[in-house]
Order: C-alpha cells, then sequence, then structure tokens
C-alpha cells in the first residue's frame, strides 16, 4: 500500500441545485462492514481451536486472503455506487426544482465550513479509507489528484469530482469522499447557511 501525503485548501463559491446525501455510501459500508465482521468472528473462533496445533499461520494467511477478497468485492460495490450517485446528480442539475439552481452567489462568507475535526480528521479519514490497492501506478512512483466538491446548506457533500494523472486515483479519490461519516459545518452568509466549493488534492507514493 502506498503511503499517502495529503494537503487541503478550499476554494469557495454558491450554488443552488439539489443536495446528495450520502445515504448510499453509508448502505453499502454498513453491509460490508457486517460481513467483515462476521468473517473476522469466525476466523477467530478457529484461531482460538488450533492454537496448540502448529496451524496458526495457515489459517492467519487463509484470513488475510479472504478479508483481501471481501475488500476487492466492497470496492466494486463502492465503484457501482459512484457511477449510480454521479448519474442522480446529473439528473439534478439537467432537470433544478427551482429557477434559483444554477445562480452563482458573489458575496463573501461570514463563516467558511468546517468538518468536525477540521482537516485533520479529512486528512486521517481519507488516510485511513483510501482504497490504494484499486490504484495503479504504472510507470510512475507518484500519483496526485484533485478532488472538488460542494458543502451543500445542510453540511452533506455533493458533486465530487476528482481531477488528476490517474483515473483509477481520481475514482477511488471520489468514493471516499463521499464515504465522509460526518457532516460539514456549512457555510454562511448573514447567519444564512449556503452551497460552498470545497478542494482537496491527494497525493499518493508508492513504499
Amino acid at each position: 500500500m502506498g503511503k499517502i501525503f495529503l494537503f487541503v485548501f478550499m476554494i469557495f463559491g454558491f450554488f443552488g441545485a439539489k443536495s446528495q446525501v450520502n445515504a448510499d455510501f453509508r448502505e453499502v459500508k454498513e453491509k460490508f462492514q457486517h460481513h467483515r465482521t462476521m468473517l473476522e468472528t469466525e476466523f477467530n473462533k478457529k484461531q482460538n481451536q488450533l492454537t496448540k496445533s502448529g496451524m496458526m499461520e495457515l489459517v492467519n494467511q487463509q484470513k488475510e486472503y479472504f478479508l483481501k477478497k471481501l475488500d476487492s468485492v466492497e470496492n466494486a460495490a463502492l465503484v457501482a455506487t459512484l457511477v449510480k450517485v454521479k448519474n442522480l446528480e446529473d439528473l439534478s442539475r439537467t432537470f433544478p426544482r427551482n429557477s434559483d439552481a444554477s445562480k452563482i452567489e458573489d458575496s463573501k462568507t461570514e463563516a467558511l465550513a468546517k468538518y468536525p475535526g477540521g482537516i485533520d480528521a479529512i486528512r486521517n479519514f481519507i488516510s485511513e479509507h483510501l482504497y490504494t490497492d484499486s490504484v495503479n501506478f504504472e510507470e510512475q512512483e507518484k500519483l496526485s489528484t484533485k478532488v472538488k466538491f460542494i458543502v451543500e446548506r445542510d453540511g452533506s457533500v455533493s458533486q465530487v469530482k476528482a481531477s488528476g494523472n490517474s483515473a483509477s486515483l481520481n475514482r477511488q479519490g471520489e468514493i471516499v469522499l463521499y464515504l465522509l461519516p460526518e457532516k460539514f459545518s456549512p457555510a454562511a452568509i448573514n447567519g444564512v447557511p449556503v452551497r460552498s466549493n470545497y478542494s482537496i488534492p491527494i497525493t499518493i507514493a508508492k513504499n
């Protein structure tokens, strides 16, 4: 797994389209976490039974193999969810619910969007949950992407879009931002929540 270096900054602007809550991603994550817990429980039982038989190494190898397979299947499910969510977001922009859907405010915020725990919390989450096994380095030693998204008025994340020198890293960067477990405190103008842009560069290097 590559070592991840993250540099975070924010760009702010204001928009008006429907919020996309990441409930679909949470549902997939919770489903596979349930399967992972059951798998680990069964292997732990087997390990306890074979403690004195000299078979522990084999059991550990089998456990690692099955968990890696589960990670791969989970990632495939998350990629499918990403496609679904992006399609829904494209439709919401194509058929906005009100005439202000594409309006951009020029006013400056009095309060910027903030994530619980700050930028360090985002950085730590990305480092722990970015699925690097699906990232293709090819001949490169370092890959980078810039993930842009919108913090909605309710603090949820929407319209996540990554651009960089690796399509596989772009995809994983988009998935991990949709998976953020907490909502932001949204940006505000005169105390009124507004939609704002947020941008996070991600760099990952081979070990």
